[in-house]
């Protein structure tokens, strides 16, 4: 199966697992999105709108109205330098590489957060998927295709 295979603990008919919507969720390209019931953010401040999920590089992010994370690691993002994210101490050794290469002007990094427990919910857009509508929070999970040699390079940000 292409996907990690979170709906074993949900119900819902094998056959119907991977199509864009079934008994459990949704699937949007990439990503499952899995209904969590009763699932509530702790801290309801913390909800990121318009958030881009992406697989890193030069992947075309998908846009969640809303978005929870839980956990993960800090990282620092910019498309050229470091399209999955360095870390805060590798972001000063990236910046002075930047610099001995004669770049001039600032070069800004995105704050993003490396794989965090995401929860999505609200609609969910991409340019080349069909908007789909998260009527309460999803669990989001991104295919298992980054476990192969193939994807080495592929990463969960948010």
């Amino acid at each position: 199966m292409l996907y990690n295979n979170p709906h074993k603990k949900k119900k819902g008919k094998e056959r119907n697992l991977l199509k864009r919507k079934n008994e459990t969720g949704f699937r949007q390209g990439e990503w499952l999105f899995i209904r969590e019931g009763k699932f509530e953010p702790g801290n309801m401040g913390n909800i990121k709108r318009n958030e881009p999920v992406s697989r890193g590089g030069s992947s075309k992010p998908h846009i969640c109205e809303e978005v929870y994370t839980v956990g993960g690691e800090k990282v620092y993002v910019h498309s050229k330098y470091a399209p999955n994210g360095v870390t805060e101490g590798e972001l000063s050794r990236l910046r002075q590489k930047i610099q001995k290469q004669g770049v001039r002007g600032r070069v800004d990094f995105q704050v993003r957060t490396r794989d965090a427990s995401v929860y999505a919910r609200g609609y969910v857009r991409h340019p080349d998927h069909k908007t789909i509508i998260l009527p309460c929070w999803h669990r989001v999970y991104m295919n298992t295709e980054n476990n192969s040699k193939a994807s080495d390079f592929s990463v969960f940000l948010d």
